[in-house]
């Protein structure tokens, strides 16, 4: 899969956001990593770039096998990261 990622003013309101989007599908998970990485809740970019740098931390223990696995939930949306897999 190849993704496109950026940041945007969805609203005109001096916020960013993060968007993305998919310019070369390899599989049918079409919008569900989007959906995972903008799920501020509305709490905006600010919660939204420390819960993703908390959550490449935690990923990063998984990759190195010191953690087994790692679950990442958003407000809605979540990701069981497991060394071999991802659940979203």
């Amino acid at each position: 899969m190849l993704v496109k990622l950026f940041w945007t003013d969805r609203w005109n309101n001096g916020n960013l956001y993060p968007e993305g989007i998919i310019l070369e599908n390899s599989s049918n998970i079409k919008g569900l990593i989007f959906n995972l990485l903008n799920d501020d809740g509305g709490l905006g970019l600010s919660y939204l770039g420390n819960w993703i740098d908390e959550g490449l931390k935690e990923i990063k223990k998984v990759k190195q096998g010191s953690l087994g696995f790692y679950d990442m939930w958003g407000q809605s949306w979540g990701a069981e990261v497991r060394k071999d897999e991802v659940l979203i």
